[in-house]
């Protein structure tokens, strides 16, 4: 089993490749009782139509603008999937509890591959007591003058029993995605390939660490920007002080997740988890109420330290004071600033970590980094990463974004949105080994690849070019 000090080598690798990721483009709304948005003018705040709520889950498109979001006016209408005028989409499903019940943690919004006007949803939906599956439909366009609906193919159902958590992770082929969860009665990851005709491939099935069994089938997914790591909380029901939080190595190319670590020590009742934008840190927010007060702490890990528990610091811990986070979903969000944001409802404000990649406490925690002028604001759960990115231009995490021309690419490739001149190019694995590194001449934004030595696999094709912004891309070879 890997330790802590294998986790930090591949993490030390992946840094020494330079790795740089392209901006966010589809987290860019926050909605509960008000919609915090992170645009091209900067994050802004603003109010929602009288008694408007929504759980939180929404996808925007790549111009930081709401496309959909699950919600309802409160008690006097049902819940159901809304377009950014707040009205339910044509052809609606059926309104019944099922939607009542999703979350950001037990479902996502993920992106038709090639296709970015197109949207699916992926949902949880308990059928009786002891019967759950995981369901997709799908959301497009299709309305008159353009109006978005739920499409002919309908509710789609692929998994019976899962836990009730799940996230998304773009796959490393440059086109596809993984939707991940649990199965209940067992210890394993299940991660299903999205195509553009839904679920087309899986479950790719990795052994994981404690038993999911009834008493610990709720909890939170939450991956690393990269989607190389996974974090996985199974709340404990009956003690719900005690739940498990456990870390997994992912492999966007295969699917496969590998075990790597419990965390010890941890106890509480409210959480929250977020990877730093470069993956480094690892940060754990736990809220408890003690006799009538509430108190909560923020906790950040090195996963390139060799003692993984040993690396843990407090970054805050703020007792007895009135709110704190009411919820035993996740309460921490990478945000596209590279900020991440801490839900301390009901109070109305955000706490902001304003270096996660930095070690505390030069992380810059601040207890009230947005006020939030007598609303509250959940944190989603969504995608970190998409294909189709779109710099919003507020965001630390801001580069320019890479195309590569096909991908895969078998022996001849391109590479357009770089800077004209020398280019350096360097090839790395999944683990953030240098592969292959040389220099090359872009012309017109576009610099061409060659392939033909790199043995087939997933690699990240760092872009450095001499007087310009580093950027990278993910970049499929196959022979």
């Amino acid at each position: 089993m890997p330790t802590a000090r294998t986790i930090g080598v591949a993490l030390l690798l992946a840094s020494s490749c330079g790795t740089w990721l392209s901006a966010q483009s589809r987290n860019a709304n926050w909605l509960t009782e008000c919609s915090l948005s992170f645009n091209t003018a900067g994050t802004s705040l603003a109010t929602l139509p009288v008694d408007y709520q929504t759980n939180g889950l929404t996808i925007s498109d790549p111009n930081a603008h709401l496309m959909l979001t699950i919600g309802g006016a409160g008690s006097s209408e049902p819940i159901g999937i809304l377009d950014n005028t707040f009205q339910p989409i044509a052809n609606h499903p059926p309104t019944d509890f099922w939607l009542h019940n999703m979350t950001p943690n037990n479902a996502v919004f993920i992106p038709v591959p090639g296709h970015p006007e197109r949207t699916f949803l992926f949902f949880h939906r308990s059928f009786s007591f002891d019967v759950r599956k995981y369901g997709w439909l799908e959301i497009g366009p299709d309305g008159p003058g353009g109006q978005l609906r739920m499409t002919d193919i309908g509710l789609q159902y692929f998994m019976l029993n899962p836990a009730i958590k799940c996230t998304g992770i773009a796959h490393a082929n440059g086109e596809d995605y993984w939707f991940i969860t649990q199965a209940v009665g067992t210890n394993e990851v299940h991660a299903f390939r999205i195509g553009d005709l839904g679920v087309e491939e899986g479950p790719v099935i990795s052994p994981g660490g404690v038993l999911i069994d009834e008493q610990h089938k709720n909890g939170m997914m939450v991956a690393s920007l990269q989607g190389d790591h996974l974090v996985s909380e199974a709340y404990d029901q009956l003690n719900q002080t005690l739940p498990t939080f456990e870390l997994y190595a992912f492999d966007p190319s295969t699917g496969q997740a590998t075990y790597e670590h419990t965390f010890e020590g941890l106890s509480g009742t409210h959480w929250g988890a977020e990877f730093s934008p470069s993956g480094r840190f690892l940060y754990f927010l736990r809220g408890e109420n003690l006799a009538g007060a509430h108190s909560h702490t923020i906790y950040q890990y090195d996963l390139m330290a060799p003692d993984l528990e040993a690396s843990r610091v407090v970054v805050d811990t703020h007792d007895n004071f009135l709110g704190g986070t009411a919820s035993v979903n996740n309460n921490l969000c990478l945000a596209p600033d590279g900020r991440i944001y801490a839900n301390r409802y009901p109070i109305s404000s955000f706490a902001i970590i304003n270096f996660p990649d930095e070690a505390a406490p030069a992380c810059a925690y601040e207890e009230d980094g947005i006020l939030l002028d007598s609303c509250t604001v959940g944190v989603p759960q969504p995608l970190k990463y998409y294909h189709d990115d779109a710099a919003l231009g507020v965001t630390a995490l801001e580069r320019p974004a890479l195309r590569v021309w096909p991908n895969p690419v078998m022996e001849q490739g391109v590479v357009s949105g770089v800077d004209d001149g020398q280019i350096q190019l360097r090839w790395c694995d999944a683990l953030g080994r240098v592969i292959q590194e040389g220099t090359s001449l872009a012309q017109d934004g576009r610099v061409s690849l060659d392939v033909q030595s790199l043995p087939s696999g997933a690699y990240v094709l760092n872009v450095m070019p001499k007087n310009g912004m580093p950027a990278s891309v993910r970049v499929s070879v196959m022979h």
